[in-house]
């Protein structure tokens, strides 16, 4: 099972485990995490939460796991895209809120943690973004447009993004938050940043 959970007392314990890989994410950590943590919120006994990786994987995580092919491609931006559109429709109506997102790709996300964790300490909270806004209502837009879904997007303050209701900057970094600038993102990126992966 690569996700696990283990109780000691107040204390629920996730862990993932793909010790032959260095416990390298893959779409496999994204259920199993969700499922245990709904689970332990729930639950009114658990006091504190804890994700780690296998110690035999001799780290956290490596970051992702390159031999799953859905990893680091086109086609799993648009899964995730897609993920969004099917958790808010209904019918033919795709309702979400017209709040800001700024993504970043998983690859300077992977570049900016490395950087930081053998960095000097920041006893802070830095918080890392792609090059651009936009709203999340035009995203799912433009994508469902771009690959001729006939579902039409509304835009709605109140829809909820994943069973939460957003406010306009939930999803982009704090105003008052220490932001640290990833300089190969923006050569690699360019102008086209996110956008060119819809």
């Amino acid at each position: 099972m690569p996700v696990s959970f283990e109780r000691r007392d107040e204390i629920g314990i996730v862990t993932l485990s793909r010790p032959e890989a260095r416990n390298a994410w893959g779409a496999d950590f994204n259920e199993g995490i969700a499922r245990h943590f709904a689970a332990m919120e729930d639950d009114d006994e658990i006091r504190c939460a804890v994700l780690t990786g296998d110690e035999a994987g001799g780290a956290f995580s490596a970051g992702a796991n390159l031999k799953d092919p859905r990893t680091h491609t086109m086609k799993s931006a648009a899964e995730f895209i897609k993920s969004i559109a099917d958790a808010a429709t209904d019918g033919n109506t795709v309702r979400l809120a017209p709040v800001l997102i700024q993504p970043v790709a998983a690859e300077d996300v992977a570049s900016a943690v490395g950087r930081i964790a053998l960095g000097s300490p920041v006893n802070g909270i830095v918080e890392i973004a792609g090059p651009e806004q936009f709203r999340l209502d035009e995203l799912i837009r433009r994508s469902l447009d771009t690959q001729n879904d006939p579902r039409q997007v509304i835009a709605d303050p109140h829809a909820r993004y994943f069973g939460a209701e957003l406010k306009e900057r939930t999803l982009i970094p704090s105003n008052g938050a220490s932001r640290r600038r990833i300089p190969r993102l923006t050569r690699a990126c360019g102008s086209c940043a996110y956008t060119r992966y819809i």
